[in-house]
């Protein structure tokens, strides 16, 4: 797989641009390693679970009987 950079990018864009997926692996490398690795999954997956029931609450149950004609 190749990144691609615009030709039109700045030197300071592209290291910005790198730094950043940088700090992203060490953080992603840090949540996911060791005891942090456990509390991390459950911290996600509770927010997951909210998150479903959330969207589940929210949606509106149309009977076949509800017609809406413009």
């Amino acid at each position: 797989m190749e990144l691609k950079l615009e030709e039109g990018m700045k030197t300071a864009e592209k290291i910005v641009l790198g730094v950043s997926l940088a700090s992203s692996v060490l953080l992603a490398t840090w949540l996911l390693t060791g005891d942090r690795k456990v509390r991390t999954r459950d911290f996600v997956s509770k927010k997951a679970e909210g998150l479903r029931g959330a969207l589940k609450s929210d949606r509106v149950q149309a009977s076949e009987f509800d017609a809406y004609y413009i």
